[in-house]
């Protein structure tokens, strides 16, 4: 249990195949959490019906941060220009300063993740993880015009402070079975959740990224590296 008796704990949802899973598994489990989504405007409608499906059926309270759309579309434009793979840190870096920030400001402990060792490969740093807020901060410097006032930042003081409040990351779905196809049809079936047609595409911009500008800019195709896990899992 969490400090807060409201809720039981926190959890990012996206409108994806993991996030609406462990989502559902959570309510499954008795727990009562707090549901996070940040809207960066480029949300599919599949995924935005996903998230209101999910969270109206299982009885979620969905708190929404919606990005200040000139400081996004700036800073987005700046990673474009600088000519980096970690095209899309720009919405993962604010997803979790966001879900932090309202589980510390709301004194919940713990913090709920949809992320999967078995369904997302591991890539080389240079792929995707350049999350560093001095590497945001740099590129912005560099090929913005406009400055970050209201993105969500985290700092090292913050991920500092975060720890030693007590807050604890948790991803269930390192520690269950889970299989694309039996999740799917739970999902559609209580839910009336459905595919967005590939891994990450729930989200436009992501969707471009992974499809055609990492491919065809970089060279960089991430079906090699999911497909890879998803054969290690199956030999388990």
């Amino acid at each position: 249990m969490g400090r807060n008796n409201k809720y039981d704990c926190i959890m990012g949802v996206s409108g994806g195949r993991d996030s609406t899973y462990t989502l559902y598994s959570l309510k499954r489990w008795g727990l009562n959490p707090l549901a996070v989504h940040f809207d960066n405007n480029m949300n599919s409608q599949i995924a935005a019906e996903n998230i209101k499906k999910a969270c109206t059926k299982l009885g979620v309270e969905l708190h929404t941060d919606i990005v200040d759309w000139e400081e996004f579309k700036g800073l987005q434009r700046s990673f474009l220009f600088a000519s980096v793979p970690s095209v899309d840190i720009p919405t993962d870096h604010a997803f979790i300063a966001v879900l932090y920030r309202l589980a510390y400001e709301k004194k919940i402990d713990y913090v709920f993740s949809g992320s999967s060792f078995r369904t997302e490969g591991p890539g080389s740093i240079e792929w995707s993880l350049h999350d560093d807020v001095r590497f945001i901060r740099d590129i912005q410097t560099k090929f913005g015009t406009i400055p970050l006032k209201n993105f969500p930042i985290r700092t090292l003081k913050d991920i500092l402070k975060w720890k030693i409040s007590g807050l604890r990351e948790i991803r269930p779905l390192y520690y269950i079975d889970y299989q694309h196809e039996q999740v799917d049809r739970i999902l559609a079936d209580e839910l009336g959740w459905k595919y967005y047609g590939g891994h990450h595409f729930e989200n436009i911009f992501t969707r471009w990224a992974f499809a055609y500008l990492l491919p065809k800019k970089f060279h960089i195709d991430k079906r090699v590296t999911d497909y890879s896990v998803l054969v290690l899992a199956l030999s388990e």
